[in-house]
């Protein structure tokens, strides 16, 4: 493959090489059924490029090894942030799975503490029917609102208290006996 002289060249570019690598342009040529110059000048026009003075690579492949090397990097660095956050997504589950259990734990002492001021209420209102008494006013209030607000489980303890005392006061006081 001949390159087409569309101008005259009049011009000489040299350059100092070993032997070896003569002998190898002088193959190379050979093989291609071109003169060396021939050779050199296509493999000039066809394949020049900047290089870079150091490695001896084009430009454009250096800069395509450091935007490799930028975006393992920034590979590297968002598997690390990947992996924190499963770490921190499995300690928020471990954390939301023992509130999960308090929460139960919770409720179940919350039902079984309703169940025993239902327990007392009846107890008390037996109790009164039989001596013919009424709670202070006080009393009848707690109890009125223990039964009513049974979500409150401050209140429904207070009201428990309340009624623990009532049921005390009244069966130790002489003047229910």
């Amino acid at each position: 493959m001949e390159i087409q002289n569309e101008q005259f060249r009049n011009c000489t570019v040299s350059f100092r090489t070993t032997s070896q690598h003569k002998l190898q342009i002088t193959r190379l040529a050979e093989a291609s059924k071109l003169s060396a110059s021939e050779y050199l000048l296509h493999l000039v026009t066809r394949f020049g490029q900047p290089i870079d003075q150091f490695t001896g690579e084009p430009r454009e492949v250096k800069n395509l090894k450091e935007s490799i090397k930028r975006l393992e990097r920034d590979k590297r660095q968002l598997e690390v942030k990947l992996e924190n956050a499963d770490i921190r997504v499995s300690i928020e589950q471990e954390v939301a799975v023992k509130q999960a259990e308090r929460c139960a734990k919770a409720e179940a002492e919350a039902l079984r503490l309703r169940k025993e001021l239902s327990k007392i209420q009846k107890l008390l209102v037996e109790q009164m029917n039989a001596t013919g008494t009424t709670p202070p006013d006080e009393a009848s209030a707690a109890i009125h609102s223990a039964v009513v607000d049974t979500d409150n489980d401050e209140g429904l303890s207070e009201a428990l208290l309340l009624l623990l005392s009532v049921i005390t006061i009244g069966i130790y006081s002489p003047r229910m006996q």
